[in-house]
């Protein structure tokens, strides 16, 4: 398997934000320590350039409940593990 570089986290306890101010998104790096400032501010700068998204056809739902391993296989080559 591969080592990951980093990892998003879906929150509801930092950087609230979203209609209600109830979510958030952090990004951590790869030994799970916070991103630094430079980083998350070139981020934040580089969404605000979203003009569009792409979604993955046919790609099971996600169940963010689900046991920390399960494996969710979107593609060939790409796929969701639940840490």
């Amino acid at each position: 398997e591969g080592i990951a570089q980093g990892g998003i986290v879906l929150t509801a306890s930092h950087n609230p934000g979203g209609p209600g101010e109830d979510f958030g998104i952090k990004y951590n790096e790869g030994l799970g320590q916070p991103a630094d400032e430079k980083f998350t501010d070139t981020l934040y700068q580089k969404t605000l350039e979203i003009r569009e998204y792409k979604t993955v056809a046919d790609s099971p739902d996600i169940d963010l409940n689900a046991p920390v391993g399960t494996k969710y296989q979107l593609t060939p080559t790409s796929a969701v593990t639940i840490i």
